[in-house]
């Protein structure tokens, strides 16, 4: 199991990871951010230098499913693009849907969990 851990209103939270996207990209900076899924969320981790990278990467990995969307503004379905709102991310431009996005923070990810260790991970 891996875990991510951050640090909130000084309180040390460990999490467990569901996917890990671009591992050692970014010599180590990693991102852990929640994607909405119900009533729970999918936890992902992502390296990249700021918020931006980690959307560009997450669109344009194999779980950018997880964001994009085929939905336009209203101004492009009128075929108005110099008044296009949609949002885009990723090397392509793709249109993607961030409404169910959260950066969480900088995390540190711990890819060897002791048995110990596992019972205090949310």
């Amino acid at each position: 199991m891996i875990t991510a851990t951050i640090k909130s209103h000084g309180i040390k939270e460990v999490y467990r990871v569901d996917r890990l996207i671009n591992r050692g990209e970014w010599f180590g900076r990693t991102w852990l951010i929640g994607i909405g899924c119900g009533f729970d969320i999918h936890r992902i981790v992502v390296e990249g230098d700021n918020d931006q990278d980690v959307i560009d990467t997450l669109t344009d990995s194999k779980y950018g499913h997880l964001i994009k969307t085929d939905e336009l503004c209203n101004a492009c379905q009128n075929e108005n693009y110099d008044e296009c709102t949609c949002e885009r991310a990723g090397n392509g431009g793709d249109v993607v849907n961030l409404d169910d996005i959260r950066i969480l923070q900088r995390c540190k990810v711990n890819y060897f969990v002791n048995q110990s260790e596992k019972y205090n991970v949310r």
